[in-house]
């Protein structure tokens, strides 16, 4: 028989990102209510006060509708959507960027999407903050955008 000691992963462990704020939290037989974080229907995983409304008691915590999500929204982006909207707005392949990356660090085995988002706002010129601007006035909805983003 073996004896472990200290945290050992298993099927009953989550862990949960916030797309938000990045407050990142895991335990053993936990829940997404129990970090007050929340799901929506488009997978964005968020604090509950981070939503754009009340949430209701009787929310289900793993399938919340959009109108509640702050990145369905267009409050913020989840560093994912803007990574993969530059990707089709600038053009530039990843692979250029993480070149330049392993320039600096060449035992890199992987590009982050904050580094893809910096790097495309600088080569092309891109003002962040008004990223967000220009979605809204391009897409009505999140699904829209997320049509655009996956080439659909």
């Amino acid at each position: 028989m073996k004896i472990r000691l200290g945290f050992v992963s298993n099927s009953s462990s989550s862990s949960f990102v916030c797309d938000v704020c990045g407050r990142a939290e895991s335990g053993m037989d936990i829940s997404l209510r129990d970090f007050d974080m929340i799901h929506c229907v488009n997978n964005h995983t968020f604090c509950t006060c981070e939503s754009t409304e009340d949430i209701p008691d009787d929310i289900d915590y793993y399938e919340c509708p959009e109108k509640y999500c702050p990145v369905c929204s267009f409050l913020t982006f989840s560093q994912w959507d803007l990574s993969k909207y530059l990707e089709k707005r600038t053009e530039i392949p990843r692979e250029e960027v993480f070149n330049e990356v392993k320039k600096l660090n060449p035992r890199r085995k992987k590009l982050y999407d904050n580094e893809y988002i910096i790097y495309a706002c600088s080569k092309s010129n891109i003002n962040r903050d008004s990223l967000m601007t220009e979605v809204k006035q391009k897409f009505a909805t999140y699904s829209d955008f997320y049509k655009f983003i996956h080439g659909k």
